[in-house]
């Protein structure tokens, strides 16, 4: 007999709180992408220069994972309504 070993609820849970992060994270991300560039009206030199390229290369692995969790967010939704029509029986 099949079985499944999932809740739905949980997983939607899940979700919520997944897009939740996700949207403080850009929302944090964009935020500090602006005070990055406003920090060189007072930091110009070979080090700010440095920190800026890194910071872009973080900032572009960051903008990654948020597309991951939009991802992985539909993913669980659909696990989850298919769960809940397996389990009522639809």
């Amino acid at each position: 007999m099949a079985q499944i070993i999932v809740d739905p609820s949980e997983m939607r849970k899940f979700e919520v709180a997944l897009r939740e992060l996700r949207s403080e994270i850009d929302a944090r991300r964009n935020q500090l992408s602006a005070q990055i560039g406003e920090a060189r009206s007072f930091w110009d030199d070979v080090k700010y220069t440095e920190f800026q390229r890194k910071s872009e290369e973080l900032m572009l692995e960051v903008q990654y994972f948020s597309k991951l969790c939009d991802q992985y967010c539909d993913y669980l939704r659909n696990k989850a309504a298919a769960a809940e029509a397996y389990l009522h029986g639809r």
